[in-house]
């Protein structure tokens, strides 16, 4: 999936989102529907065509979600509370969907998360592990398939993928300091 809207960058400042800049590629024309608290919107035009963002503050986690309105296309994705006081800049023309955080330089003891991905026949799913929590941190579906999150953590993350007759459900858990995971392609 290739979104050519923009950039925008956020910050997570305790129970609540803010925008804090966006940057639209040549042609777009960015409107901040919400800029601040536990959900944001930012909504690209380009003529007739818009790109939608909206960010969802839930259980410790960002939930991104952009809707192509071009294509018809929606891409979710979860990324992971770090620093309470990180500043995070989404690329909706990474076609993973992934963003990148700056976090400011803390001292800490807690050991880093490990990230997995996951591949099954209707998309991928990249988790974050860390000790016995796993956090859902992209759900990227195939071209085709709709992506329905049924559970993104902290204890397991469950992600289906459909199209049509087609299912691809992934399940992922920690148990005892071992990663479980099972992929069902139906």
């Amino acid at each position: 999936m290739v979104i050519d809207a923009g950039v925008v960058s956020y910050a997570v400042d305790g129970a609540e989102l803010l925008v804090v800049d966006v940057s639209p590629n040549d042609g777009w024309t960015p409107t901040v529907e919400v800029a601040v608290g536990r959900e944001v919107e930012v909504t690209f035009r380009n003529g007739n065509d818009r790109v939608d963002l909206n960010l969802e503050l839930e259980h410790n986690q960002v939930r991104i979600r952009i809707r192509d309105r071009r294509t018809g296309v929606r891409t979710e994705v979860f990324v992971p509370v770090g620093n309470p006081q990180s500043t995070t800049s989404i690329d909706p023309s990474n076609s993973s969907g992934t963003s990148t955080s700056t976090v400011p330089d803390t001292d800490t003891t807690t050991a880093p998360a490990t990230q997995h991905s996951i591949q099954a026949s209707g998309g991928t799913v990249v988790v974050s592990v860390s000790g016995d929590t796993v956090l859902l941190v992209s759900a990227v579906p195939t071209t085709g398939y709709s992506v329905d999150v049924r559970d993104a953590g902290p204890s397991t993350v469950e992600v289906r993928f459909e199209s049509g007759d087609a299912e691809s459900r992934v399940k992922v858990r920690v148990d005892k300091g071992q990663l479980r995971k099972s992929v069902e392609d139906r």
